[in-house]
């Protein structure tokens, strides 16, 4: 649903039990790059590690991860090995001043932060924090556009991104509701017209916008409302038809 889980308290609690404090930033984490938006993750900067994928909502090519740990040191400890084969050298060929392969499960690995470099020398950390900002802006939108339609219900809070929702101008059973859903998230992929995905929310079927596109444009989002609401109708209809 794209919720955020208190970072400040779960930062004083970990550090008041001695615990080890790790931030899943997935997608999320990168609200932190707009300044509109980033008081929704306060309280990262105070994890002992955190977590995020650059391709989910940084505009970047699949697949590019990143994993920053606080205690370098600690880090290190944790994961390198020191065999005889591994051994660097002060100078030549061998030379490594950066072992990465003493910082992960890895011992060889692919150039991904080339694609990170090159994203960020070209476009900048604001022109990336703005387009944040507006998917932010276009799933606010969305949820306004969502609860002032009597065919749909919003179905979580919206905090960043990700908005929840549900065709709801179905007369049935809340299974039958579902498949509806179900069908109407099929129908907009198929047609190509939008791909939404879908997660359950108190073990019902819910249609699931994660903006994370620098191209949407608010266009698309107030297209999007009324072709749901005329798809789930029409959907409906001939199940309706189909029964009787």
């Amino acid at each position: 649903t794209g919720a955020v889980d208190d970072l400040l308290q779960l930062s004083k609690l970990a550090r008041a039990r001695k615990v080890w404090l790790h931030v899943d930033g997935a997608f999320g984490a990168m609200a932190r790059l707009s300044p509109k938006d980033m008081n929704s993750v306060r309280g990262i900067d105070r994890a002992d590690s955190l977590a995020f994928d650059l391709h989910k909502w940084g505009y970047m090519q699949f697949d590019v991860g990143c994993v920053l740990v606080r205690d370098g040191a600690l880090h290190r400890n944790a994961m390198s090995l020191s065999g005889d084969y591994l051994e660097s050298a002060e100078d030549g060929v061998g030379q490594s001043p950066t072992e990465f392969a003493s910082f992960g499960l890895q011992l060889t690995r692919s150039f991904r932060a080339l694609r990170v470099w090159m994203c960020l020398k070209t476009h900048g950390i604001e022109a990336i924090g703005r387009a944040i900002a507006a998917n932010c802006a276009q799933a606010r939108l969305l949820a306004m556009l969502v609860s002032s339609a009597d065919e749909l219900e919003l179905m979580a809070p919206v905090t960043l991104n990700v908005v929840c929702f549900r065709f709801t101008s179905c007369d049935a059973s809340p299974e039958e509701c579902d498949a509806i859903n179900r069908a109407i998230m099929i129908h907009l992929q198929t047609s190509g017209f939008a791909v939404l995905s879908n997660t359950r929310i108190g073990g019902r079927f819910v249609l699931r916008a994660a903006i994370t596109n620098h191209r949407t444009v608010e266009d698309d989002i107030r297209s999007l409302v009324p072709e749901i609401i005329r798809v789930g109708k029409q959907i409906a209809a001939e199940r309706l038809q189909n029964r009787q």
